[in-house]
């Protein structure tokens, strides 16, 4: 088992980034033109397939798209293509994906704050994109795993070209995955007596074909839109087998079965039109989403030879989730130069959930229980008003302001409404030190984005935990500060450091209610700090032509007062450490080329009402690949994945009642492992 020291790596790569400083004494003029642009060219000798394979080679760039962000709002993901940003939420890696590599001109990095687009920092690509006649590309990515059924069924098959004013990509896909972990759980007392072992086996199945339809529409310089559309039918199942010993009296001797099933179909659609009004443009922005998901989950329960049974429960849902958004932005230069933006946002998101819950009688029949809280619906109707100024105060320095606020309703099947105004807002500014070295900070009031799942009560059978429904459950408020050191040399050498502070007013955690049930609700006010560093290395500094090492290290810290016991405790399961490392060795003058991949995470526990969680993934999550990039015209990778045997040690401390009322009752370890997997990506164009 190979076992990566964080830190250690991270630094040392730092200090040879920091080495690689002094032995440039580079021309002011071709370092800045290295750092801004990469042409089609640059990424020959990785033959491309689709713009986000360029965009994943880009020295020193990391591609951030923000999670559970709410609305459309400002920012995005940290790319544009032709300058715009990207229409919709959720598919900018996918969108990425579906533009065919031949049909981009250049990637180009500039600074978030340099530009008229609000919200975006940092780093930021931009995809520059030609048209071209009709092109056809395709991607199959079989994969083989010992102890699970062969997985044929993935890849995709794009059409995309132009046709007058208007550029088109169609994408025809299907994703599925064949996974499983087994392995042993062990449960101790409180004076560590074992008392029980488990033998567990669980596998995991889902297909998902997909279709998508890209479009933008430019008749002039002074007219653009776009249609994206997007629509998925993912069908999951899960099936866990748990085989029970009893070790002493206490333990049970049992044969145990859970199952889950869900049928996910999913529509996205974002369209947005942008022409002049006046002396500034005018851009109008509709998006619409609707996810349908009906599922089931069954546990039962036989006796020790496995014939007869026990105890059986079954808990049903259906669930319909919608947003509909529209957008209205006006942007404008003043006489002074300066860049202006005002934008109105309006939308409507709605979660209608039905459960039933069905458990076992005395006649061993099925009979519905009563299940409170876990049948409603749920819907916000929210506004929000923002303007936005930019300015370039001096050569190299760029500022950007924004001050918002929004206003929300929350309403409720039980009668219960609410609403809310909140404050929004940002400053971030950027400024060039040197012809390699941009320095930025950020500070920002953020709006947290709820999940209406979090207002409804929920059970989870495999676990035997209940979650009761919290429908006083209020969005969080967040006030970030980050600082951010951007550092590049000449070839692919490129450092990033960034550190941020965040206090969290109304945390969304776990917290205790009245009824003797724990749930989601909101805590008075929480902190966390972290460390991000991301840097590449150019293996041609020591005489190692073809070799790219990326290096990704987050690290981050929390502190908020536990609501059941006081003391002061991290957030519940937030990411502690991540750890990437990539390796990557294109043999010159010939098609092939081969790498490592390595992971590690470190997380910090889960805390409930009466348990402590805690889930960690136990040494090194590696991949190692070989690539042959023009096989009779086809690029051809063979890639293994958990070569390394990585596992989960997971460890639960369950107490006999709250934890401040109630003492340790028993403690579960268990270990699961994964199997090694193959997987064949074949993929074409012409």
């Amino acid at each position: 088992m190979i076992n990566i020291n964080n830190v250690s790596i991270a630094s040392i790569a730092m200090v040879i980034l920091i080495s690689i400083s002094d032995v440039y004494a580079e021309d002011v003029a071709e370092l800045l033109a290295t750092l801004k642009s990469y042409d089609r060219v640059y990424f020959d000798a990785y033959q491309p397939r689709t713009a986000l394979d360029m965009v994943d080679r880009v020295p020193g760039f990391l591609l951030i798209i923000p999670d559970d962000k709410r609305g459309l709002g400002q920012g995005g993901a940290n790319v544009l293509i032709n300058g715009n940003r990207l229409t919709g939420k959720t598919q900018a890696r996918a969108q990425l994906n579906r533009i065919n590599s031949r049909n981009v001109e250049r990637l180009e990095v500039v600074d978030g704050a340099s530009l008229d687009i609000p919200g975006l920092s940092g780093q930021v690509v931009n995809v520059v994109t030609h048209g071209s006649p009709l092109s056809v590309s395709w991607e199959m990515y079989p994969e083989w795993k010992k102890d699970y059924k062969d997985n044929w069924a993935r890849g995709k098959f794009s059409v995309s070209g132009e046709t007058g004013p208007i550029n088109y990509a169609v994408t025809v896909g299907h994703d599925s995955y064949r996974n499983g972990q087994h392995g042993p759980a062990r449960f101790f007392d409180a004076n560590n007596q074992l008392f029980e072992q488990r033998e567990e086996v669980q596998l995991f199945n889902g297909d998902e074909p997909y279709l998508s339809f890209d479009s933008t529409w430019q008749p002039n310089e002074d007219q653009i839109g776009n249609l994206n559309f997007k629509y998925s039918k993912f069908d999951r199942n899960s099936i866990e087998d748990s085989s029970r010993n009893a070790i002493t009296p206490r333990g049970e001797s049992a044969q145990a079965q859970f199952t889950s099933e869900s049928e996910q179909r999913t529509t996205e659609i974002g369209l947005d039109y942008q022409f002049t009004l006046g002396d500034g443009k005018l851009k109008t922005t509709l998006f619409s989403y609707s996810k349908v998901n009906p599922s089931e989950q069954s546990f039962s329960k036989f006796d020790a030879v496995g014939n007869a049974l026990v105890d059986q429960s079954v808990f049903k849902q259906r669930s319909k989730e919608t947003e509909a958004i529209i957008r209205g932005e006006y942007a404008w230069v003043s006489q002074q130069g300066h860049d202006w933006q005002v934008a109105l946002e309006g939308a409507r998101n709605k979660l209608d959930i039905n459960s039933q819950l069905f458990v076992l009688d005395t006649d061993g029949e099925l009979i519905e229980a009563a299940l409170d809280g876990a049948s409603a619906i749920v819907d916000e109707d929210r506004v929000e008003l923002t303007m936005t100024h930019s300015r370039k105060i001096q050569e190299d320095w760029n500022v950007q302001a924004s001050l918002g606020v929004e206003q929300s309703t929350i309403e409720q099947t039980n009668g219960l409404s609410r609403s809310f105004e909140r404050p929004k807002g940002f400053l971030a500014a950027s400024y060039r030190w040197d012809p390699s070295t941009t320095l930025r900070a950020k500070i920002e009031r953020e709006v947290g984005q709820l999940s209406f799942f979090d207002f409804i009560s929920s059970i989870d059978l495999d676990e035997n935990q209940d979650s009761a429904g919290n429908v006083n459950l209020v969005p969080s408020q967040t006030w970030l500060a980050e600082f951010e050191v951007d550092k590049k040399w000449k070839d692919k050498n490129a450092l990033q450091t960034k550190f941020y502070l965040m206090q969290i007013d109304d945390l969304v955690d776990r917290i205790p209610l009245e009824s003797g049930l724990d749930a989601i609700g909101n805590l008075d006010v929480a902190k966390r700090y972290g460390l991000d560093i991301n840097a590449t290395i150019d293996g041609k500094n020591f005489g190692w032509q073809g070799v790219e090492v990326k290096i990704k290290y987050q690290w981050s810290d929390s502190f908020v007062d536990d609501p059941v016991e006081g003391f002061t405790r991290q957030l519940t399961d937030h990411r502690l450490s991540n750890f990437n490392l990539f390796f990557r060795h294109d043999i010159p003058d010939t098609p092939f080329a081969y790498g490592v991949d390595l992971y590690e995470w470190r997380k910090a526990p889960e805390y409930r009402l009466d348990r402590i969680d805690r889930f960690n993934f136990s040494g090194s999550w590696g991949e190692l690949y070989v690539e042959h990039k023009d096989f009779f015209g086809l690029k051809v990778k063979a890639k293994v994945e958990n070569f390394l045997n990585g596992k989960n040690d997971n460890v639960s401390r369950i107490f006999t009642d709250r934890r401040d009322q109630g003492e340790l009752d028993y403690v579960k370890s268990s270990t699961r492992l994964d199997s090694t997997s193959l997987i064949l990506t074949v993929s074409g164009e012409f």
